[in-house]
């Protein structure tokens, strides 16, 4: 699935992606912006798994001979996948808690923390 985020700013966009990414391998189930972070973005899919994006990183033009290989089909800016969770349907940001993110399943729900505030 494809995820595209367009910049909605009066005046100061053009008519294209900012980002565009395919990543999970069934539709989208929820996804959310961070609080407390513009720029972070997490989303849940079919493919049970939540993954969170960080849109301000950009892939370093510099590939040394030992970090090449597997890490080219990973997004520069996939921060984190979560796994384990049968049927993810829903996240979302703590507003209170910095970095903590709920989501809920068809089989558990999960509270965890991958960002430092």
């Amino acid at each position: 699935m494809m995820i595209v985020v367009w910049c909605i700013q009066a005046g100061g966009c053009q008519f294209s992606p900012v980002v565009s990414f395919r990543y999970h391998t069934a539709p989208v189930t929820s996804l959310e912006w961070n609080p407390n972070d513009s720029s972070v973005l997490a989303v849940s899919a079919a493919d049970d798994q939540l993954t969170i994006w960080d849109f301000a990183v950009e892939r370093d033009e510099i590939v040394t001979s030992s970090s090449a290989g597997d890490e080219d089909d990973v997004p520069a800016q996939l921060l984190f996948v979560h796994q384990g969770q049968k049927e993810i349907k829903e996240l979302h940001w703590h507003t209170q808690l910095p970095g903590v993110i709920i989501s809920t399943a068809n089989d558990a729900f999960n509270i965890f923390r991958t960002i430092s505030a």
